[in-house]
């Protein structure tokens, strides 16, 4: 099975500043915050402290656009709809799956099928009043009525 997540070069060099960043400040801190536990006065200490958790807020805000599965529950479910489909499921098979990963009266919103043709099945995820992100999408190539190549294309 082909599986791809859609990006292009302009996107992957779009996020990479972001990832630089993100990692540099969480290193930096965990530096610092070593440093601090050296440290003899207590006044050093807590500067140094003060200094690393300030490193590690601009490394956690840096790094919700590399990773914003962690900070949004709507892209992490969406994931995993996505990770739950598999080569050779029938388009049965992929809605009975998003059916079980959102069951009626869920938190989450099922996402929206936005193409549904004899050769492919596409999905938007439900944006739930959110206004960004808001259209990440899962792209599905069907032969015969099964998957057979899957695509994941970010917001």
């Amino acid at each position: 099975m082909r599986t791809e997540v859609q990006s292009s070069t302009a996107m992957d060099f779009e996020f990479f500043p972001f990832f630089l960043v993100a990692a540099i400040c969480i290193v930096s801190a965990i530096v610092v915050l070593v440093a601090a536990v050296r440290m003899r006065l207590l006044r050093d200490r807590v500067l140094f402290g003060l200094v690393a958790v300030l490193l590690l807020a601009v490394g956690v805000f840096f790094s919700q656009p590399v990773f914003p599965q962690l900070f949004d529950r709507r892209i992490a479910a969406y994931q995993r709809f996505y990770r739950a489909i598999d080569e050779g499921m029938t388009r049965a098979e992929v809605l009975e799956t998003r059916d079980r990963l959102y069951p009626e009266g869920d938190t989450r919103q099922p996402p929206v099928v936005m193409e549904d043709v004899p050769r492919s099945l596409g999905f938007f995820m439900n944006s739930e009043g959110e206004v960004e992100p808001n259209c990440e999408g899962i792209f599905l190539d069907l032969e015969n009525g099964r998957v057979v190549r899957k695509r994941y294309s970010r917001d």
